[in-house]
């Protein structure tokens, strides 16, 4: 809930925030939905990275829930997210743009695509096939972990091995900071040579070398948004689960700029 601006989106409606981290992890997930301590809370509000809708119905039906993100949802739990094949088609639109035509995908999983790969990769897809473009597998790099000394290492084995780019969507911000660590170490230059775009806008992204161009999820609107809907649950609504689109942005910097 990052933090800060979650307690104050929790604050704001009279409650309190208990913060878990799950890790990204079957295990981490499970644990934090059977809890013990959500006996103590009013409602959750969770996202999920590999659980199923199904395991996340059967988990909890004593609090309400709210999620976040890609991961589909039960019909009967709310979730809010992004439209994540929208921004993706937008972030790799950008780069067409500004005339880029051998665009690369980096970050997604090397097996078992998460939901949230799968619909960035989708986005990106198309994108390249509106502009008349091939979306070729070959420029597709996965990641042996979702991070940015792993998306360092994919990157620059697949350089080593010849990948021939022009700009470079990465499925999140981590993922993009590795790959320009990658293309720096072997001489790339950044935009010049090749474009890299991140997704979270996260506050290194301002700060890297170049700065990030960037998907920027409107989290204030999201977490707004999950509050209300977790209200109106502890308060008795007991309707059918609500699934609503938040708004997002492209921040434009250095590591792709408009031409």
């Amino acid at each position: 809930l990052r933090g800060a601006r979650g307690s104050r989106a929790a604050e704001k409606r009279g409650y309190r925030v208990l913060l878990e981290e799950t890790d990204a992890t079957i295990e981490g997930e499970r644990a934090v939905m059977s809890s013990s301590e959500a006996g103590m809370v009013d409602g959750m509000i969770i996202q999920p990275s590999v659980m199923s809708s199904s395991e996340i119905a059967r988990h909890r039906s004593d609090i309400p829930i709210v999620l976040l993100g890609e991961t589909p949802a039960p019909l009967t739990i709310d979730r809010v997210m992004i439209d994540n094949v929208a921004a993706a088609r937008e972030v790799t639109q950008h780069l067409i743009d500004a005339g880029r035509r051998r665009i690369g995908f980096v970050g997604h999983e090397s097996s078992a695509l998460s939901e949230t790969s799968r619909q960035r990769i989708l986005g990106y897809q198309d994108a390249l096939l509106g502009a008349g473009l091939s979306a070729d597998p070959a420029l597709l790099v996965a990641s042996d972990s979702i991070s940015a000394l792993g998306s360092v290492e994919a990157v620059g084995r697949a350089l080593d091995a010849g990948l021939d780019v022009d700009a470079l969507v990465c499925r999140d911000d981590l993922a993009a900071i590795g790959t320009l660590r990658a293309l720096q170490e072997r001489g790339v230059r950044v935009p010049d040579d090749v474009a890299v775009t991140g997704w979270d806008d996260t506050r290194l992204s301002a700060v890297t070398f170049p700065s990030l161009t960037t998907v920027s999820p409107d989290i204030d609107a999201i977490l707004e948004r999950a509050f209300a809907l977790l209200d109106e649950r502890i308060h008795g609504y007991d309707g059918i689960g609500r699934h609503e689109l938040a708004p997002y942005r492209i921040v434009v910097r250095e590591s792709a700029p408009e031409h």
